[in-house]
């Protein structure tokens, strides 16, 4: 039997545990594990550095020299739900497959005050780097600090944009479209020549950095959620609801790294919300009708708002 292990693609939200053995040479057992593979609709792998984050960084002393075997623990701050690594020997740390959410870290080592650093801010896809200086000191002495992320980031994924969960909340939009907001990000258009139909799909047309609409690629949690034509998602409405459990909608833009592949454009990924360790929720009501519209410039003032 193999078993994914603490740090792999598998760990977060998505668990899968692959088994091996005799009864890997029977087929209906081979038709079983396929079966409950198919339930799932995902696989780690696939998972892995699309939609969940990676944090990582180097743990120093006052001299600026590593610290080896140093425990890093990173705590969720809204599930409770932690995970915890040691540095290696170049003092180096880096755990994946972390939720999108706000995140708390804490150092410590013996010798060395214990550091906890609050508000790390994680978004889908991103590849976080966070260094950590350790001081001289009980490890019973704590030091907390704010933990703000660099704001220039190399990582292929962070070459796009992002629409965080307050935009989706408070930003009005005509049919609550899950990707709707995706064009106000860095090349991002809408063509005004883009056609609509069977054979090009009902749902966005949108070009990202000049390409066609059909070269896009759109994933819910890192599951592909393309249509028949290979273009945005869409209902029979031309709309992909559900935006209340959506938590954050990632854009990355061409070029972008191997994990990325599989499509030409750009790539949108939505991220569902998930629980806290506290009750909440939303409600709200959408209404449209011809009482709340205004008159165009060519419609007559004495017949008033034409019906919707």
């Amino acid at each position: 039997m193999k078993r994914l292990q603490d740090g792999d693609c598998g760990l977060g939200r998505h668990r899968v545990i692959w088994t091996t053995a005799r009864a890997r040479r029977s087929s209906a057992a081979l038709w079983l594990a396929l079966a409950s593979l198919a339930v799932t609709g995902t696989i780690a792998p696939e998972l892995c550095g699309q939609s969940d984050a990676t944090l990582q960084g180097t743990v120093t002393d006052p001299q600026g020299r590593v610290v080896p075997r140093a425990e890093v623990t990173v705590t969720h701050s809204g599930t409770g739900v932690s995970r915890e690594v040691t540095t290696t020997g170049d003092g180096r740390y880096a755990i994946a497959a972390l939720q999108p959410g706000s995140y708390s870290v804490t150092v410590s080592r013996r010798g060395f005050r214990l550091v906890e650093a609050v508000g790390i801010l994680l978004t889908s896809g991103r590849i976080a780097e966070y260094d950590v200086r350790l001081e001289l000191g009980m490890t019973q002495d704590a030091i907390e600090v704010e933990g703000n992320l660099s704001l220039v980031s190399t990582n292929a994924a962070d070459w796009g944009g992002l629409v965080p969960e307050r935009n989706l909340r408070d930003l009005p939009l005509n049919g609550r479209d899950l990707f709707e907001l995706s064009v106000l990000e860095p090349g991002a258009t809408l063509p005004a020549s883009a056609r609509v139909g069977l054979a090009q799909g009902i749902g966005r047309q949108i070009s990202v950095l000049g390409s066609r609409p059909n070269q896009n690629s759109f994933q819910l949690d890192g599951v592909y959620v393309n249509d028949a034509a290979s273009a945005a998602p869409a209902s029979a409405t031309g709309n992909v609801l559900g935006l209340e459990m959506v938590q954050e909608v990632h854009l990355v833009t061409s070029p972008y790294s191997a994990e990325y592949g599989r499509t030409a454009g750009g790539v949108f990924t939505a991220v569902s919300r998930s629980g806290e360790n506290r009750f909440h929720g939303s409600a709200y009501e959408y209404l449209r009708n011809n009482s709340l519209d205004a008159r165009n410039f060519f419609d007559s003032p004495a017949a008033g708002a034409p019906p919707l």
